[in-house]
């Protein structure tokens, strides 16, 4: 990728990302993640390396995990140490 495509890529993805952050709609976060994982996506891929695929598919892997866990846990009344 050269180096105009990527400016152009940080630049949509910032004025994207302000966008989100300004708006006021029930979707908005997972809009922003959707956002985040699609810019994620792109830096696994960078190179066209179809082995990055695993990597990109255990790192949604681990954000589900901890995102599952965070959920229990803010649901649970007791301390978790």
């Amino acid at each position: 990728m050269n180096l105009l495509a990527t400016c152009l890529f940080a630049g949509t993805y910032l004025a994207i990302g302000r966008w989100l952050v300004r708006a006021r709609f029930s979707g908005r976060t997972a809009a922003f993640a959707i956002l985040n994982l699609a810019a994620v996506y792109s830096f696994f891929f960078w190179n066209g390396d179809m082995g990055s695929t695993v990597q990109f598919l255990f790192y949604v892997a681990l954000i589900l995990i901890q995102y599952i866990a965070l959920s229990w846990w803010s649901e649970t009344s007791r301390p978790i140490v």
